[in-house]
């Protein structure tokens, strides 16, 4: 067998005897797997430990899961929750199906997964893993809190809802509904702060972008110009779900929104109105050759060629002449 010898070179070096010390490749391989599984058998009962710790916490946390479920199903937990008025359908405007049962087994489901998670991670030494898991057991109770704020939030809205249009109805004033409206979504958005707060999500409120009553919900904009000082909205508007039944009208979405005519011809003094060259014009002869033209004229815009199209729906002498 061919053996190759690795030797200290002889030289004056203090406090270092000159003998050779010979160490053949095949020593130094067999010394490397040597220690590499000396270390793996040290790591192997505690893999062994954490897996066992592992699959024992799983079964347990689907065991206590589904004991938590069906416990609450025996007591009719969501019967309860639905005769709330107002976080019933509140659920369902939302594409929401309420089953509390099912969501108190999987939160007690999956916390004992974390916590067992936790025990394996600790057992095996990552301790990066553990402070990651510690971190998220940690941070459950905030979004329980924060849960629980929104739901109570939008049962007493609704109750504060009721209590002034009753009230308003009864003393013979107009408007109840808008007022009451407004009472309700001002408890739902100082509950929807707090629940901000309480998950530790940083926010800023603008008070200057949404004006008037707060039927806003989802999206609100706002189009600002920059040469116009300080009054310089062009327009705004948003989605106003709600409205409409709030004012004591059927529940229909819709969306909305206003521009100031005045404010625009400010923001237009000293422009020109830009000019183009049309490369391509598209006529067209009744409907089905308009809609056709609309897609034609869409594709070619979307490859930079600048089209045209007669909107008006003309005679094809009067689009020639446009041309």
């Amino acid at each position: 067998m061919l053996t190759t010898l690795l030797a200290q070179a002889p030289g004056p070096v203090l406090g270092v005897s000159d003998t050779v010390s010979p160490l053949s490749y095949s020593d130094a391989i067999f010394g490397s797997l040597l220690g590499l599984w000396s270390q793996f058998a040290i790591f192997l009962p505690n893999l062994i430990a954490a897996l066992i710790v592992f699959f024992v916490g799983w079964a347990i946390a689907v065991a206590a899961g589904r004991i938590v479920e069906k416990l609450l199903v025996v007591l009719r937990i969501n019967a309860a929750f639905e005769n709330i008025k107002g976080l019933n359908s509140a659920v369902q405007r939302a594409g929401l199906k309420i089953n509390v049962p099912l969501l108190l087994g999987e939160i007690v489901k999956w916390f004992l997964i974390i916590v067992t998670l936790l025990a394996a991670t600790d057992i095996l030494g990552l301790n990066e893993i553990s402070s990651f898991l510690t971190s998220v057991l940690l941070y459950i109770p905030n979004v329980v809190v924060a849960a629980l704020i929104l739901i109570i939030a939008v049962v007493l809205a609704n109750f504060v809802y009721r209590t002034v249009v009753a009230s308003i109805t009864a003393a013979g004033f107009g408007s109840a509904h808008m007022i009451a409206a407004v009472s309700k979504w001002a408890i739902i958005v100082f509950a929807i702060l707090a629940a901000l707060t309480q998950l530790n999500v940083s926010y800023h409120v603008n008070p200057h972008i949404v004006r008037g009553l707060d039927y806003y919900c989802k999206t609100a904009f706002e189009i600002v110009s920059g040469g116009l000082g300080a009054q310089n909205a062009l327009g705004a508007g948003g989605r106003y779900d709600g409205l409409v039944q709030s004012l004591g009208g059927p529940d229909i979405a819709a969306f909305g929104f206003a521009t100031g005519i005045e404010r625009l011809m400010l923001a237009l003094e000293g422009t020109q109105e830009p000019g183009y060259d049309v490369d391509v014009f598209v006529c067209a002869l009744g409907e089905k050759a308009q809609a056709f033209a609309f897609g034609l004229v869409n594709k070619m815009r979307m490859q930079n060629i600048s089209t045209e199209v007669d909107y008006e729906d003309r005679a094809l002498k009067k689009q020639m002449q446009k041309t």
